[in-house]
């Protein structure tokens, strides 16, 4: 995802990771962590085999080798010669995808299932590899469980009595009048807003208060968790109160805090964009309010209690080591999850209550719910256009080319096409029988034109049932029906349709009449039988429909200007269905501006009706498919994938916007959990920097998979030649034994950085402030695939952590 430029929601990278791409990121996962836990698993028998066996027999149990491990490590290296083997013979390749196209840039692979031979032994390599070297980890883990989880009467004993311990302490004189106290003063606050008449303040009030009592009861529950049996909770509790006592989130919160009210209280902006300025501005200082203090404290934890010389009594006690970076990362998550909840609560309330425009509401106070399709350009055939090849888009020549443009003219050939191969069932009956179409193109100027009035736009939307083909040299620029006769038909049903007379004395005696001997006649049959089958879906649609001797009418409907919640609507959408086909000519379209058009449901009817036959390619049609035209000469019309979709509904904001969190919190989870990993060996400041970096990288993965597929022009060392030579980057590399060594070079510096890519993870992936600020709904699959991420990216860190503190000297 990149941060959304001129008001409108980008998705260069391509959609985010839902479900179809769990088997894919499930395999990656065990060929990357597998790849590490190979590395860390042979370190480790190395070291074992290296403790002499005169040792103390602590020392030996500190790097104990069970006789499963040694069978995993052989079954690894196993997998891994069989992959070294495929290499080198060059059998089961996995397809390389190839490079895109000039001035355009790389859309990452998604993480596909790949059945391959190198893939498969590659990751039944890293699945054994993991088996072995996580044995101890599963073990101790479990045993950890044991000790700390209970589901028993014991259990719900213990959180009773904790409830009791804690209404006891609240139940004291002086924490009741200063609760009491505050309360009543809040209260008095409320009565006198509402009784000056300040609706919006009144409702911030309002806002707040169940805000700060949300998060009171979840601190209240976290607290009586922390009371339950075992060293885990005792530890996390003792974390969470060290962060309180301590001044560095207050620090922070007490500084940024102001950056959380909405933009326009402070700097003016244009209208349409108020909302997107203060949600993008709330997203990031949340980030930094919580992941900053977060995992800067717990980076110092555990050194500090090394430095404290607190750790010493800790592990003196019946207590794993392994239960201490647990009990850490425990107490530091939950405390600044109840901060990101209260934080959240907060810009929320003010957001909602807070005056936007009416042009802020209309475009992004909402969650849009897309259907979106596949964006690609035609015109005229190949074989009659200069170039010999399809038209692909006109690229204008911007830096930034994530559109591609069609020429405006009335007898232009282009079009940018939307093609659905599925269609929701939930667009077949909405509510009032329409469907928003809605739309945010970029126009590009090449003549002054008719300023502030946008370019002249048709919309041809047709059905698997009435495909459209693409124009030849002889034909000239128009697109026509594949099925001419049906063409014909639809044009004759509009003309009937704008009379009333949809089947005449002519027709009527056609269906009467017996087989047809001329082709004037099947025509007319055709016709008649196709008017009789729309009489049908106008009574259907509620249309008044009048049979008489044979002729069938209705009330002439203005089929070429239709207003939804009319009559003539209903008659269209009726059309729609019959035919699969509908146009809308001449809508004007602004310059990045969201808008949009009303889809007749018979549409989708229609296209969900039958199977989808195949183009004179072999491909299968699409069910539905969307051709924009631009009709002003002079004019370019731009545009990207994401920019046209079908609404199929409209949510909350405010529910969309703590969705958002859920990806914040993610990276909070990640990043505390590898700042509590790396401080059980570094100390606290290395930690943290250690954390900052990944985190810093990880917003340039894109730049990272550039260095490590060698995308970009020249490698480090090639660079680092040209700048002491003072060359361009674009110039002309000779062929001699110094450029041929750097090039060698270049590709061991690649093979460092695929594996470095691998301990980066996507920060930007789980960033969703723009889905937000832009007015889309999150949808779920996309948070329950950043949670399993999550838990993938966090395990091998926690099985580092496992290894380091087990083999730490904290013993006093």
């Amino acid at each position: 995802m990149t941060a959304p430029l001129f008001g409108i929601l980008q998705l260069d990278r391509g959609d985010p990771w839902g479900y179809a791409e769990l088997q894919g990121l499930v395999q990656a996962w065990l060929q990357d962590a597998g790849g590490f836990a190979a590395v860390g698993l042979a370190v480790y028998l190395l070291y074992a085999l290296a403790t002499p066996t005169d040792k103390s027999e602590s020392e030996r149990l500190r790097v104990p080798v069970s006789t499963w491990m040694l069978g995993m490590a052989a079954l690894a290296l196993v997998s891994y010669a069989i992959y070294l083997a495929l290499i080198i013979f060059k059998k089961g390749e996995v397809p390389v995808p190839p490079p895109p196209p000039p001035g355009e840039s790389p859309k990452p692979e998604l993480p596909v299932w790949h059945g391959q031979a190198q893939a498969i032994a590659l990751m039944i390599g890293g699945l054994f590899s993991l088996l072995g070297l996580c044995e101890p980890f599963v073990r101790d883990l479990y045993k950890i469980l044991r000790r700390n989880v209970s589901f028993n009467s014991s259990g719900a004993k213990r959180f009773g009595h904790a409830l009791g311990t804690y209404t006891t302490g609240l139940m004291s004189r002086r924490l009741l009048i200063a609760v009491g106290g505050a309360v009543a003063a809040y209260l008095a606050v409320g009565a006198v807003l509402f009784a000056i008449g300040a609706p919006q303040l009144t409702a911030i009030w309002a806002w707040l208060l169940a805000v700060g009592a949300g998060v009171a009861l979840a601190a209240l529950a976290v607290l009586m968790l922390f009371e339950a049996e075992g060293p885990v909770w005792a530890i996390a509790k003792l974390s969470f109160k060290e962060v309180i006592r301590k001044r560095v989130l207050w620090v922070f919160l007490i500084i940024l805090l102001p950056a959380l009210f909405p933009w326009q209280w402070f700097f003016p902006s244009k209208p349409s964009d108020e909302l997107r300025n203060t949600t993008g501005t709330i997203t990031f200082v949340l980030s930094i309010l919580c992941l900053v203090p977060g995992v800067l404290l717990a980076a110092l934890g555990i050194p500090d209690d090394i430095k404290s010389l607190n750790i010493f009594t800790i592990v003196s006690k019946p207590v794993e080591r392994f239960e201490i970076v647990l009990g850490r990362f425990i107490g530091y998550v939950s405390l600044m999850t109840l901060v990101l909840l209260g934080l959240t609560g907060i810009s929320v309330a003010l957001i909602a209550n807070t005056s936007v425009s009416p042009q802020a509401r209309a475009e992004t106070y909402k969650a849009r719910v897309p259907h979106r399709g596949k964006l690609e350009f035609k015109s005229m055939l190949a074989q009659d256009r200069q170039e010999k090849k399809d038209f692909e888009g006109t690229n204008v020549g911007r830096e930034f080319d994530y559109r591609r443009y069609i020429a405006g003219h009335p007898d232009s050939p282009q079009r940018g096409i939307w093609k659905f191969a599925t269609v929701p069932t939930d667009l077949e009956r909405p509510e009032g029988d329409r469907v928003p179409l809605e739309f945010t193109f970029d126009v590009y100027r090449m003549t002054k034109g008719e300023q502030d009035a946008g370019v002249l736009t048709n919309f041809t939307i047709a059905t698997h049932n009435a495909p459209q083909r693409q124009p030849s040299k002889q034909e000239g620029a128009e697109w026509r029906w594949v099925d001419a006769d049906q063409g014909a038909d639809y044009a004759a049903a509009v003309q009937r349709l704008l009379t009333g007379a949809l089947i005449d004395a002519r027709l009527a005696a056609r269906l009467k009449g017996g087989e047809p001997k001329t082709d004037q006649e099947r025509a007319e049959l055709r016709l008649a039988q196709r008017m009789k089958s729309l009489a049908e879906k106008l009574k259907a649609n509620g249309v008044k429909v009048t049979e008489a001797d044979g002729l069938v009418t209705t009330e002439p409907a203005n089929v070429s200007d239709p207003r939804p919640g009319t009559p003539a609507w209903k008659a269209v959408s009726a059309l729609a269905e019959e035919f699969g086909f509908f146009e809308l000519r001449g809508k004007r379209v602004l310059d990045y501006t969201v808008m949009g058009i009303e889809v007749p449901a018979g549409l989708f009817r229609s296209a969900n009706q039958g199977t989808p036959g195949k183009d004179e390619r072999g491909q299968t049609l699409p069910r539905l498919a969307i051709y924009v035209k631009c009709e002003s000469p002079g004019q370019l019309l731009g545009m990207a994938e994401p920019d046209l979709y079908l609404l199929r509904n409209e949510l909350r904001y405010e529910v969309n916007f703590f969705k958002s969190m859920i990806g914040l919190w993610c990276r909070l989870c990640m990043f505390i959990g590898v700042a509590v990993a790396a401080s059980t060996y570094l100390s606290g400041i290395l930690a943290f920097l250690l954390s900052a970096g990944i985190y810093i990288i990880g917003l340039f993965t894109d730049h990272l998979t550039d260095l490590a597929t060698g995308r970009n022009i020249g490698g480090p060392f090639q660079s680092l030649s040209q700048i002491v030579k003072a060359e361009q980057s674009t110039a002309q590399v000779t062929d001699s034994a110094g450029t041929r060594a750097l090039m060698f070079g270049d590709k061991i510096a690649a093979w460092f950085f695929r594996r470095f890519q691998n301990l980066i993870p996507d920060v930007e992936s789980f960033s969703w402030g723009h889905f937000v600020a832009e007015g889309f709904n999150i949808n779920a699959e996309y948070l329950v695939v950043n949670l399993v991420v999550t838990a993938g990216y966090l395990l091998p860190w926690a099985v580092l952590a496992y290894y380091l503190m087990r083999n730490r000297e904290v013993a006093a």
